[in-house]
């Protein structure tokens, strides 16, 4: 995406959280600053920040997503503290929400593709008592 607005375009980003979990500071590095450009943000701010920048990852994918997931991901696992899930927006969407420190992230999924995802888990970590797991 070209520079649309008349400011510097970050080349990188620090995240340190304040020692009381209750503010995240944002450590931009811009151009032609030999420092960083600090912000903070409270824990309903930065989860809105997050998803605001899910949810534009999430209108590019709605464009170009491809018939079948990818057969490996190549991520950094966040492990989640607590996991809750409701219903939907409808009848065949479930909202599963994770919970990582003081962030707190919602995404909705329909429910075929969720209960596909599970049976597929189950059956990777699901071993028989004649196999131990590996």
């Amino acid at each position: 995406m070209p520079n649309q607005v008349d400011m510097p375009i970050a080349t990188g980003v620090q995240v340190q959280a304040s020692p009381d979990g209750k503010l995240t500071a944002l450590l931009f590095k811009v151009p032609d600053d030999p420092g960083a450009i600090p912000i903070a943000v409270a824990p309903r701010e930065l989860s809105r920040l997050v998803g605001l920048m899910l949810s534009q990852a999430g209108e590019v994918a709605a464009r170009i997503t491809p018939d079948q997931p990818p057969e490996e991901l190549r991520v950094t696992p966040v492990m989640a503290s607590h996991l809750g899930v409701a219903q939907g927006r409808s009848d065949t969407e479930a909202l599963m929400t994770f919970r990582v420190g003081n962030l707190d992230l919602t995404f909705a999924i329909e429910l075929p593709q969720l209960v596909a995802q599970c049976e597929r888990l189950s059956a990777m970590v699901v071993k028989s008592d004649r196999e131990p797991p590996q």
